[in-house]
């Protein structure tokens, strides 16, 4: 699904002729939840988890109300963001709880993407200060594996670092309209690809 967030967004936006994400977003932030009963399906090139790899992209819901700029733009947000809901439907049905998910990146800091994000993933969304957080990651590890080497770390107890500055971004009131959202685009996925994507 990773594979596909960002590229849909960009082709959307040239489709589009909005010159940027931005454009895209702010385009998206003018149409409603559920833009107007578009769901795109963005597998665009594809799809790897399950392995479709000559599925196309599907557009669903069209009427002539929903044949709009910002429908469209928004329908991508919401249908890039329900690909990525669907890797946690897999870790929740393993029975791990999801209490929250950071989103990384500049498009993460995108309007359409912060405000439909929550209600979507039905969880708390931490986005942190913009960063390299795999070299972060890498250091601390490293710094870690130094001090259990050297006998002042315990290996079985990570050591506690200073979090990000982040903005942290609840579901609240949302969260039904985002879960009919949601439901709305695992419909027409199933009819498009039935049993396909079963967790």
């Amino acid at each position: 699904t990773t594979l596909n967030a960002v590229r849909t967004l960009r082709g959307t936006a040239e489709l589009l002729g909005v010159p940027d994400l931005e454009g895209l977003s702010e385009l998206a932030m003018k149409s409603t939840p559920g833009a107007h009963g578009l769901v795109l399906l963005p597998y665009l090139e594809g799809e790897r988890t399950p392995n479709l790899p000559h599925t196309a992209g599907t557009l669903a819901g069209l009427r002539r109300e929903s044949m709009k700029p910002e429908h469209l733009a928004r329908a991508a947000f919401e249908g890039m963001l329900c690909g990525l809901a669907d890797a946690l439907d897999v870790l929740r049905g393993r029975g791990v709880e999801v209490r929250r998910v950071f989103l990384l990146g500049p498009t993460a800091e995108l309007p359409a993407v912060q405000a439909a994000a929550p209600s979507l993933f039905g969880a708390q969304v931490v986005v942190p200060a913009p960063a390299d957080y795999a070299a972060i990651g890498a250091a601390r590890q490293a710094a870690w594996a130094l001090g259990v080497s050297q006998g002042t770390l315990d290996p079985r107890t990570p050591p506690v670092w200073q979090g990000a500055v982040a903005q942290v971004l609840d579901p609240g009131e949302e969260l039904a309209v985002g879960q009919a959202v949601r439901q709305q685009f695992v419909s027409v996925r199933e009819q498009t690809h039935p049993g396909a994507f079963r967790v």
